[in-house]
């Protein structure tokens, strides 16, 4: 991770050491830093996990995403979430289409995700900070996150290793849900049709336990509602 910032004097962690005057004023050095890092990372086991519903995990292969992390609580008071996107199309995508495309993904990510979300920091001596989390794409040439292969016809979009699969035609809500993907989060629905019973997502709580697993329907019933809308 890359820090910047200078280094603390004696005077400063003198005082930020003693509980008497750091309950009552803040250190120095607090928020002194911004922080960012270029995160890759396999999310089997990491982030959630699948479950039939015997509380079984499937053991699936979530393979590994990729993204930039800033937590900018010296300069900006805020997170960015950035992805790099770099754009391949077949040859029966125009330029038209493309740049729809790239629209609808922005879209997509500013509607269902930039700043709906903060972080919330506790420091046991410099008290809390909320930050909002700002969720940025970029589309690059060159040292990308994801490729973004946008098709004349594609029948489900979907994340595949680094590659992003949509439609000429695919719309921001999709765009938002494919997103999500490409940071760690899972599908909350079950792929499992025979199930007599719905299975369970679970997530991961900072502190690397697992939270409550919550029930989700199979996929076949998601599309079903969809198609009624």
């Amino acid at each position: 991770m890359a820090i910047s910032g200078g280094v603390q004097s004696p005077s400063e962690v003198a005082r930020c050491e003693d509980p008497a005057i750091s309950a009552t004023l803040p250190c120095a050095s607090c928020w002194s830093k911004d922080y960012t890092k270029e995160i890759k990372v396999h999310t089997g086991k990491r982030y959630s996990d699948q479950l039939n519903a015997a509380g079984e995990s499937y053991n699936y292969n979530f393979g590994t995403v990729q993204y930039k992390l800033s937590i900018l609580c010296k300069t900006k008071n805020i997170v960015v979430v950035e992805i790099r996107f770099k754009n391949e199309s077949d040859d029966a995508v125009n330029n038209v289409s493309v740049t729809q495309a790239k629209k609808s993904l922005l879209e997509g990510v500013k509607k269902y995700w930039d700043n709906q979300f903060s972080l919330k920091v506790v420091d046991p001596k410099c008290g809390t900070k909320i930050l909002p989390i700002e969720f940025k794409v970029l589309f690059v040439k060159s040292d990308e996150h994801y490729i973004f292969k946008i098709h004349d016809e594609y029948d489900r979009e979907g994340v595949t290793g680094n590659v992003l699969d949509v439609s000429k035609d695919t719309g921001p809500w999709t765009y938002a849900h494919e997103f999500g993907h490409c940071y760690g989060l899972p599908d909350e629905y079950g792929y499992n049709p025979d199930a007599e019973e719905n299975d369970q997502v679970v997530y991961y709580k900072p502190d690397g336990t697992l939270d409550t697993p919550m029930s989700v329907p199979i996929m076949e019933e998601i599309q079903v509602t969809q198609l009624q809308r």
